[in-house]
């Protein structure tokens, strides 16, 4: 599966500048001790090492770095969540009345 896509790096900002400093390699190193396997493959029946701390609610999306928004994903299911979320964004983002959406 292709990395999912994201701006250039000038666009979106320094990762400290997003909220993914001290703290959040603190709290990701937490998450990932306390829950190890990939929380989508245990779904499906699969054992598989997470690599990745995913936002249940993206941060920008008003999302909290709150360990009931974090969940531990493998690098596919996170690639996989991140671009469902992106695709949601444009598909919101393209209804709003400013955007020439929703009702007349």
């Amino acid at each position: 599966m292709p990395k999912a896509w994201a701006p250039p790096r000038d666009e979106r900002g320094s990762a400290h500048s997003r909220g993914y400093g001290v703290n959040w390699r603190r709290l990701r190193e937490v998450v990932l001790d306390a829950e190890p396997l990939c929380r989508h493959c245990m779904e499906r029946g699969k054992v598989t090492p997470a690599a990745e701390v995913d936002h249940i609610m993206p941060l920008r999306d008003g999302g909290k770095n709150d360990r009931e928004n974090l969940q531990p994903l493998c690098g596919p299911c996170h690639d996989e969540k991140t671009i469902r979320d992106l695709k949601a964004r444009r598909k919101n983002a393209r209804a709003r009345p400013e955007n020439g959406g929703g009702l007349p």
